[in-house]
């Protein structure tokens, strides 16, 4: 778990970036279309590092939250 939690920090923090920057940017525009893919693949890698990290934990909370979470494309 210790190196889980660096990548599900470092997504979550890029998560806001991105999603931020599809909010503010025209749709359509190639800085749109970029950070909109960059936000589900971010989004994706707080799923796959929160899965097993609240396996670990014995967290069903979380596990379950993380399902709640979960981008569709």
């Amino acid at each position: 778990m210790d190196f889980l939690l660096p990548i599900h920090i470092l997504a979550g923090s890029l998560v806001l970036i991105f999603l931020a920057m599809a909010v503010s940017s025209a749709k359509g525009k190639k800085l749109h279309v970029f950070s909109g893919k960059a936000y589900v693949w971010c989004m994706s890698a707080i799923f796959v590092t929160a899965i097993p990290m609240s396996i670990i934990t014995s967290n069903i909370f979380f596990f379950l939250f993380s399902f709640v979470r979960l981008p569709v494309c």
